[in-house]
């Protein structure tokens, strides 16, 4: 369930906007629009790299032509606002990347991404009041986005859930649109796997791979993940595989294209 780590950075709560000078409101592009966080100072075992992780997606996403909302350290009410105020901003057509780097526990084949004040070992907490990744997914794709994708760099350890309450588990199914380009989850690792940090580095070893392969430019999401996935289980030994989910023609996206 836990990302292993020494210190913890002394940031919380905080919200940060940029948009890329590239964008406007009156292009006629597509927008792109991206929701980034990063939480380490964890009431229950902090962890080093995700605030980190978050500033080093952020700036990759914003030469992407991102607007991006960045939110570092967040309790479970920053977070739910977060995500609301996200969606509520989502138009027609736009082009969605929400990306968590922090603690994550997967329950009933589902990946809950956990705020810092959420009781980690609590499983009924988690269910019923924090996201997982699919129905972040699911949320962009019903408010009319073109293409969305969530990227999660945490562990998917599991918890028992013998005790939990019955209670509805189905997602909302996303809304057929023609128009759609479809939808990208990628888990920086396999289910029931840990999620390493990088010795002598202050990212991920996921996330380091990842924004290194982001630089390079006309790469398809597809792509991406594939460099990134091999060099992340040729240097942990195949500890760590991230997995990749696709849908439509999202793995055909190109995230940073050629000057």
């Amino acid at each position: 369930m836990f990302r292993f780590q020494k210190s913890q950075i002394l940031i919380f709560g905080l919200y940060f906007l940029f948009c890329s000078p590239t964008w406007s409101v009156e292009s006629s592009e597509q927008r792109r629009l991206a929701l980034v966080i990063g939480n380490s100072r964890y009431n229950m075992n902090p962890l080093r790299n995700p605030v980190k992780d978050a500033e080093a997606m952020s700036e990759i996403l914003g030469r992407a032509g991102f607007c991006v909302t960045s939110v570092y350290d967040a309790d479970l009410e920053t977070m739910e606002n977060a995500f609301n105020e996200f969606v509520k901003a989502l138009g027609q057509g736009d082009v969605t990347l929400v990306y968590f780097s922090g603690h994550g526990v997967q329950i009933e084949g589902q990946l809950y991404l956990l705020p810092t004040d959420i009781d980690q070992n609590d499983p009924t907490a988690i269910k019923h009041k924090t996201h997982s990744a699919a129905l972040i997914s699911a949320r962009l794709a019903n408010a009319g986005t073109s293409l969305d994708t969530v990227i999660v760099d945490t562990c998917r350890s599991d918890l028992p859930t013998g005790f939990l309450p019955s209670g509805p588990t189905s997602l909302p199914n996303p809304k057929t649109e023609t128009s759609r380009t479809g939808s990208c989850i990628i888990y920086s690792t396999h289910a029931f796997a840990p999620a390493l940090d990088s010795s002598g580095s202050q990212l991920s070893l996921f996330t380091r791979h990842l924004v290194s392969n982001m630089e390079i430019p006309e790469l398809t999401l597809y792509e991406l993940f594939v460099r990134t996935s091999q060099s992340v289980e040729s240097e942990s030994g195949s500890a760590q595989k991230p997995v990749i989910f696709l849908s439509g023609r999202a793995g055909e996206f190109v995230l940073l294209s050629t000057p």
